[in-house]
């Protein structure tokens, strides 16, 4: 189902996130035309965990969803904390899965997912590459597939409770512990998880910045009976000509922005270079010769449109 995730709005408590759902999702969907708009659910992990112990609150939220013909069927467990008004940076990557508040906040995102599907009977969560690369260790690989195996097991469990079956998407991101998809390819042909509950996200955006296609990546993960178990729209820029003195100037506007950038670059003399962070302030990032990148920044078209909500009496 296609979904509009709500990580791209400030809705991180559930007062703001009924207000959201109201003026920015309902509106999307008559925009678009559908009689059902999917959401990808995001809360921060206070939250997401607030909502677990409280079957009326979720009550509540699935009698709102149906009002405003949203349908939950995928959420976005990738930042743990805060993700607006503030700088996220690397934050975006604690707690990894090394640790237990990831295993917690991710079962609680699976036990909401599986009351919110409705009469859906599959629906995935993705989640962060493991963690950043930089200081993982074995030890680190170890414990991450330790919560792996068991957040497995407690999917397993809900199946066999509720015959819903959610899996978990890895979302291979540049700098990560699993940086690309063939990253991911790898990793998964190696982790001995069970694939039942277990996939890909493919990230359109990552995939264009770490210069892969998509035939590659679906080829490869079939080959290891791996599915892509969630899609994930977004846009990269690519740069042509490092040397335009326009190139910077175009991002230095950007500078102040709260999260990471990525980039993947090819100098004129085809050497690559990567930079965790995007900035021309940098004297080290090539400004000579014909280079190539491609950078995560994000655009996302709107509309304006200012909704009023009906007054609606919900369940407490």
């Amino acid at each position: 189902m296609l979904s509009y995730c709500s990580n791209v709005v400030a809705a991180e408590n559930m007062s703001a996130l009924e207000q959201r759902l109201a003026t920015v999702f309902a509106p999307a969907r008559e925009l678009a035309g559908v009689e059902t708009l999917g959401v990808g659910l995001w809360l921060p992990a206070r939250t997401m965990a607030g909502l677990a112990d409280d079957p009326a609150a979720r009550r509540r939220l699935a009698a709102i969803l149906a009002h405003h013909g949203l349908a939950v069927v995928t959420m976005n467990a990738f930042p743990y904390g805060s993700f607006h008004g503030t700088s996220v940076k690397h934050a975006v990557y604690r707690p990894d899965w090394t640790t237990p508040e990831r295993i917690a906040y991710t079962r609680c995102c699976a036990e909401v997912l599986g009351e919110l599907l409705g009469d859906t009977d599959h629906g995935t969560i993705s989640t962060l590459p493991l963690g950043w690369a930089e200081q993982w260790s074995d030890e680190s690989e170890a414990a991450a597939l330790r919560n792996l195996s068991a957040l497995g097991d407690e999917l397993r469990q809900i199946e066999e409770r509720t015959g819903r079956r959610i899996r978990l998407a890895i979302e291979p991101e540049p700098g990560c512990v699993i940086g690309s998809c063939r990253d991911a390819i790898e990793w998964f042909g190696r982790a001995n998880l069970d694939p039942r509950y277990l996939g890909l996200c493919l990230d359109t955006c990552h995939l264009a910045v770490m210069h892969e296609t998509l035939g590659e990546v679906v080829s490869g993960l079939a080959g290891i009976g791996v599915e892509v178990v969630k899609n994930q729209a977004s846009n990269a820029i690519q740069i042509d000509e490092l040397a335009d003195e326009r190139v910077g100037q175009a991002f230095a506007e950007l500078s102040g922005s709260p999260y990471l950038h990525q980039v993947n670059g090819v100098t004129g003399d085809g050497q690559p270079w990567f930079r965790d962070d995007l900035s021309f302030a940098d004297p080290s990032i090539p400004r000579s010769g014909s280079a190539r990148c491609t950078t995560t920044f994000r655009f996302i078209s709107t509309r304006p449109r200012r909704c009023a909500p009906p007054h609606t009496s919900w369940p407490r």
